[in-house]
């Protein structure tokens, strides 16, 4: 990556390390904060569950309960269903191939490497968003497609988590990109999930009935993610209220 590349600018490591570090604490923070119930939840588990032309609508209806579509003026907004299906239903072939490899071979940085190309041509085939940003809708798609080895990707939480600020609300475009969602999984979800720590920790999550959320190890990073960030913003809300009371 290019010398002040917003994307090699971010300290990976240091955000790896963080996870692995406070896990349990930010696990602690997603579950006590957690508002995403109701439909939310619903239609995770039945996009994770169902399978064929279920399994894209089902996909399609979990997009829009995690608010990828707002109705009215301003906001995300999605493609109409037919439109999402027609792009997606030609890709499955492709994507139960890479599944099988991931299956084979395990959730590693070299089988990452070994389907990014496959994975490349289907993030771009993907069209799930009328307007907002492509690594947010598509990343969202596949992660209820390979749970295994992809994770959810967001503004406020994940690339916030990335660039150490809470409140942003722009991003670069190269932050907004397939390099951005392959360096991601590649620097921080596949080094989280196969960190023994770790996975000793999150198989134990995985095994408790409480931890509904805990759908996949991906998914628990990601919920690690937002366990950080909504940690971060209550210490701010605190603060500033401390500030108007001097």
């Amino acid at each position: 990556m290019a010398k002040n590349d917003p994307i090699s600018e971010i300290k990976w490591n240091e955000r790896k390390d963080d996870l692995i570090e406070h896990m349990e604490e930010y696990h602690e923070s997603f579950k006590n904060g957690n508002v995403f119930r109701g439909p939310s939840y619903h239609f995770h588990r039945r996009a994770l569950d169902s399978k064929g032309d279920e399994k894209i609508e089902m996909v399609y209806a979990v997009l829009v309960s995690w608010g990828m579509h707002r109705m009215g003026s301003g906001g995300a907004k999605m493609k109409d269903y037919d439109e999402f299906q027609k792009s997606l239903k030609p890709l499955i072939s492709q994507i139960e191939r890479i599944k099988k490899i991931v299956s084979e071979k395990g959730a590693t940085k070299q089988t990452f490497y070994d389907i990014s190309n496959d994975l490349k041509t289907i993030y771009d085939k993907v069209d799930v968003m009328e307007s907002g940003v492509k690594i947010v809708g598509n990343s969202k798609v596949l992660a209820h497609y390979l749970p295994e080895i992809l994770s959810p990707i967001d503004r406020q939480y994940t690339l916030n988590f990335l660039t150490g600020n809470v409140n942003r609300t722009n991003f670069n475009e190269k932050l907004l990109s397939f390099e951005m969602f392959k360096t991601f999984h590649l620097e921080i979800v596949l080094n989280v999930i196969n960190d023994s720590k770790f996975r000793k920790k999150a198989n134990q999550w995985l095994k408790d009935p409480k931890n509904i959320w805990d759908t996949s190890l991906p998914k628990i990073v990601d919920n690690l993610i937002i366990g950080k960030i909504t940690q971060e913003k209550i210490k701010i809300r605190k603060a500033k209220q401390a500030k108007k009371m001097i």
